[in-house]
């Protein structure tokens, strides 16, 4: 069930913790995403469209939205994956996932466990049906938490040792 009251009260918190919008990269988030790319595997960036999979366990990718349709489901566990732009949607089934985004996404569905979501932009809307799972981002305008033991949490707190 969702409370449009508490997501709107989320949305304002987060902004007011230094989120929002921006068009430009601060160094800091850039060297993250930078530090981020070599989790992945610091790969020649694959083109993705509506639909991207990534299966199996513990597989590394970086992928780049060949237009703002763009979604990426990420299935196993133990993958990382880097997103380096805007997307339509990006979202785990999976456990012990890590999906680093460098732009905004409409959506994010997040219903493994143990996963960390990074997104260095905007999110329009996100539920979170697992348990354990870390996401960090700029603002969500609608957030739904159905599990236990989640954390959404301004960028500005994001570190790689947290």
């Amino acid at each position: 069930m969702k409370a449009p009251f508490l997501m709107a009260v989320l949305a304002v918190s987060l902004t007011a913790c230094g989120g929002g919008s921006s068009s430009s990269s601060s160094n800091s988030e850039t060297d993250q995403f930078t530090q981020a790319l070599s989790l992945c595997g610091n790969g020649q960036p694959l083109p993705v469209a509506e639909g991207a999979f990534v299966y199996d366990d513990d597989q590394r990718y970086v992928l780049e939205p060949t237009d703002s349709g763009a979604t990426v489901e990420i299935q196993d566990s133990g993958s990382r994956v880097c997103i380096t732009d805007d997307l339509a949607g990006v979202g785990t089934t999976g456990t012990d996932n890590a999906a680093y985004v460098n732009g905004d996404a409409d959506q994010v569905i997040i219903t493994g466990d143990g996963n960390l979501f990074v997104i260095w932009g905007d999110v329009a809307a996100m539920d979170i049906e697992g348990n354990n799972n870390r996401v960090y981002l700029q603002s969500v305008a609608t957030y739904d938490d159905q599990g236990t033991g989640n954390s959404v949490q301004n960028i500005s707190n994001f570190s790689f040792s947290n």
